[in-house]
């Protein structure tokens, strides 16, 4: 009944606003010069003099739009004038907010006692300098989190559409919605920002800002992927909102719910420990962890703009193209980080390989030493695409892998600093590429005249394995997996060539691949070589 009223209340939306248009809007939504950001880090600063902030006073006589849960201040005179049909919309807005983030599970910005007039969430509309909004916290609220507090929203009174306000109250009470969790996340703000971002699109799916925010810009996780995703300097933090976008996509089929689990963890865990209840919320829930994570949001954004797949981001053909590092079409080639040297948690660079041939490719990866990192690497071609990890040494941070270039147009390697729990800051690394005929084994050696061999690659691997293999001329061979007790899982019958496949724990084996150890063999004549695979989610 609740998801009923929820779309009955944004059908009405467009009637209330046709028959009570304002004057004097922008409509320019996603133009970002027109888009001055929230005041949240001003509230920050605020409190860390101990100024504090009292409830403003409206420059005319001070008037109230009372909805169920809000009352919107606001007045017609003076420089914080504004029009009744404003502030009726301010409220409509709200009241969707309230009723979409409820049905998803989230606590509301608590009661604020008489403050305003009376216990409804309150929102006053007035002239901002320099932003569009702000949230203030105001008094300890500690039922159920210890560090919870009230709040008020002030919004700008003027220059905005009815849809860039529908974003504008959705971002400012999800901060209100925050705070009842915690505020103490300060020196991570930027999560605040992340989050409500995301929210704006959750609870309007036709508003999205983050297209717009992203487009143009230099200071984004697509333009800068070098940056570590907590970085609270110019508007990254705004932008930054691709990082939620990707935790409630990749983890959830349920809108919002793991970025919630993290609130709610941070609102149990007094202090500002975001970091570290991201990565507790990923283990808990998700069987994964902060270091998984940071590896698969690089490679969820290099599937963004052109290069869409319709497999990652939801919206990713409207956001930007990935920013490549450089690009190798003749090898041998190496290079290293260049100017971009990536910082942790979550920095990252893209190398793009292409024209390879019929040639075995063999990257190599060597991160500088006692920092945490990964490497990952995409093979594509046309709409088809393949994720492979290099296993790295975990001392030297070093690693190779070898895969099939004949499959691929283009091969893009991703070196990530997964290091998040301390400083891993502007890190340097080097790579090297080569290519190796098809007639040498997979270690790169002349071939014997009875040499048998495979790789599986990557280990761990996830839901695929790539099986590079050979066999004698004119031979033929088999190829069996195994779980550790001797059930046979798959076999596969070979011909005398240098080839590869994918194995599929989800073809038809869905119930029997569990996570573990298997055992893939391969036999041919009287030979036989045996590798251990690990499979993980």
């Amino acid at each position: 009944m609740e998801y009923v009223k929820y779309i009955f209340g944004l059908l009405l939306i467009p009637l209330l606003l046709v028959a009570q248009k304002p004057t004097g809007l922008s409509s320019a939504i996603y133009n970002k010069e027109n888009y001055a950001e929230c005041g949240l880090p001003m509230m920050f600063e605020l409190r860390k003099s101990g100024e504090g902030r009292a409830r403003p006073t409206l420059s005319g006589t001070e008037l109230f739009v009372n909805k169920t849960h809000f009352r919107i201040h606001y007045t017609l005179s003076g420089g914080d004038a504004t029009t009744t049909a404003y502030a009726e919309s301010a409220g409509v807005y709200a009241e969707s907010v309230w009723t979409r983030l409820t049905a998803l599970g989230w606590y509301m910005a608590p009661p604020d006692g008489s403050n305003g007039g009376d216990t409804r969430y309150d929102i006053y509309i007035r002239a901002l300098g320099g932003y569009l909004g702000v949230c203030y916290d105001e008094n300890p609220y500690t039922s159920p989190f210890p560090d919870g507090y009230s709040s008020w929203v002030e919004i700008i009174n003027t220059g905005i559409t009815y849809t860039r306000e529908s974003a504008l109250v959705t971002h400012e009470f999800g901060h209100g919605c925050q705070m009842r969790y915690s505020r103490s996340e300060e020196p991570f703000w930027w999560f605040y920002e992340n989050t409500s971002v995301f929210l704006e699109d959750i609870v309007f799916d036709n508003v999205n800002t983050l297209p717009g925010r992203l487009t143009g810009s230099t200071d984004d996780p697509l333009d800068n992927p070098d940056y570590p995703i907590n970085r609270a300097t110019g508007v990254y933090e705004y932008r930054g909102a691709l990082w939620t976008h990707f935790l409630d996509e990749y983890y959830e089929t349920y809108p919002a719910r793991s970025v919630r689990r993290i609130w709610e963890l941070c609102g149990n865990h007094v202090g500002n420990y975001v970091l570290k209840d991201i990565d507790s919320t990923l283990g808990l829930y998700y069987d994964s962890d902060f270091k998984k994570a940071l590896g698969h949001y690089a490679i969820w954004r290099y599937f963004a703009g052109t290069i869409d797949d319709g497999r990652h981001y939801e919206e990713g053909s409207t956001y930007p193209d990935i920013s490549l590092l450089r690009t190798h079409t003749t090898y041998p080639a190496s290079g290293n980080e260049g100017s971009d040297d990536p910082s942790g948690p979550g920095g990252c660079n893209y190398i793009k390989f292409t024209n390879f041939g019929s040639n075995r490719v063999t990257l190599s990866f060597n991160g500088l030493n006692g920092y945490e990192w990964s490497a990952y690497v995409i093979g594509r071609y046309g709409s088809t695409s393949y994720e492979y990890k290099i296993m790295l040494e975990t001392t030297q941070d070093t690693g190779s892998i070898t895969i099939p270039g004949w499959e691929y147009s283009e091969i893009i390697l991703i070196p990530i600093v997964t290091q998040w729990a301390s400083s891993a800051n502007y890190l340097t690394y080097t790579y090297n590429v080569t290519l190796s005929a098809t007639d040498k084994n997979i270690a790169g050696e002349e071939l014997g005249p009875n040499y048998i061999g495979f790789s599986a690659r990557p280990n761990p691997a996830q839901n695929k394995v790539l099986i590079n293999y050979f066999l004698p001329i004119n031979e033929k061979g088999v190829l069996r997996i195994y779980n550790t007790t001797g059930q046979l899982i798959k076999t596969r019958e070979l011909t005398s060539t240098t080839n590869s496949f994918i194995w599929n724990r989800q073809d038809n084996y869905c119930n029997i691949v569990k996570n573990g150890i298997y055992i893939i063999e391969l036999t041919s004549g009287n030979q036989i070589k045996k590798q251990k695979v690990l499979l993980l989610d």
